[in-house]
């Protein structure tokens, strides 16, 4: 199957069959030329009003895709996925049900797509509305809507962030 000129059996990944049962289920592809990388947010589906979310899929090297992590343990909202300006990074919102709290957690995850890690940041925001400015190699700045500034902008530190491997993204516990 092709989505974007990205040939890959996504018919594989978990929950790709969905779409077999919810006519409305759709997918984004995200794509860098720089990292020859590919972020794919599938099986979206409306999971409550206006809140349309799910699963992760980062593939590289677009001749012949290889899967570099597939994340279903929490959703990702419907957003414009923010890449460095180098490729390096990817950055995203997700959404992670807290049981215990019986709510939402809504954090930032960078993805650092040429060391196989990330780290994971909280905003103390509830909101998927943010956006991602890197302001140099080092620092991203996040900033809350400009329409109603409920939250003050965050700026990040690359290097003072908790990194993990890539690999342990699907057991993260927030």
């Amino acid at each position: 199957m092709e989505i974007n000129g990205w040939h890959y059996d996504y018919e594989k990944l978990p929950y790709w069959d969905i779409r077999d049962r919810f006519s409305y289920v759709f997918d984004e592809l995200y794509e860098n030329e720089q990292s020859d990388t590919a972020c794919l947010i599938y099986s979206i589906a409306e999971v409550s009003m206006c809140n349309e979310v799910g699963c992760l899929a980062v593939l590289r090297q677009k001749s012949s895709p290889e899967l570099m992590i597939n994340v279903t343990s929490f959703h990702f909202p419907r957003q414009h996925v923010c890449y460095s300006l180098n490729g390096k990074y990817i950055f995203l919102k997700a959404h992670v049900y807290m049981e215990a709290e019986n709510r939402i957690l809504c954090p930032i995850i960078i993805i650092d797509l040429f060391n196989d890690k990330f780290a994971s940041a909280d905003i103390h925001a509830n909101t998927t509305c943010s956006t991602f400015k890197e302001l140099n190699s080092n620092q991203i700045l996040v900033t809350s809507p400009l329409i109603k500034k409920e939250h003050e902008d965050v700026l990040f530190m690359f290097s003072q962030l908790k990194w993990f491997p890539i690999l342990e993204l699907n057991q993260f516990q927030f």
